[in-house]
């Protein structure tokens, strides 16, 4: 069993590491397409009318993403000082019991984003300015939530396994 908790936990680290680098990527194209925006309305040469749009869709992915980098390092926002405070017999339960809760949540979210991708691909929803179907732009909801969901599993069997007191 061991064994396959170790490949899952080496899936999520590979996930990760795609991210990062996934990250970086859309960092410099969305630098690149603002700047050339910006560029466009200083000079007038040439015309870049979608580049605002774009780099704002891009930007809501690399929050997502980033969200997903953040969890997986215990960098989200949290209250610990109430479960460090607390005995250290219920510390473990409480942080598993607060994990359950974020899956049951991002159950949801998944759910919800994938029915906001039906309708929005169902209306045949366009961005006004890059005519974009924003059926793409909401893949990102359920993409992120399945990919925080399997991050939270193998921070679940982490905070399981450890023997002292929890840390997230």
């Amino acid at each position: 069993m061991s064994t396959i908790i170790k490949g899952f936990e080496q899936f999520c680290a590979w996930i990760d590491d795609i991210l990062k680098w996934l990250t970086i990527g859309m960092f410099t194209v969305m630098a690149t397409i603002v700047l050339l925006g910006i560029i466009s309305r200083s000079t007038n040469f040439f015309e870049i009318l979608w580049s605002e749009e774009v780099g704002r869709y891009l930007m809501i992915w690399l929050g997502f993403f980033g969200a997903v980098m953040a969890l997986r390092r215990g960098q989200h926002i949290g209250v610990l000082f109430l479960i460090q405070k607390a005995p250290a017999f219920i510390q473990k339960p409480v942080s598993l019991a607060v994990q359950a809760l974020m899956v049951y949540f991002l159950v949801f979210v998944v759910k919800e984003g994938a029915g906001l991708i039906g309708v929005a691909a169902r209306t045949e929803q366009m961005s006004p300015m890059s005519d974009i179907p924003l059926s793409y732009v909401y893949w990102i909801i359920p993409v992120t939530g399945v990919l925080m969901i399997l991050q939270l599993i193998v921070i679940m069997i982490n905070t399981a396994r450890e023997t002292g007191r929890a840390t997230r």
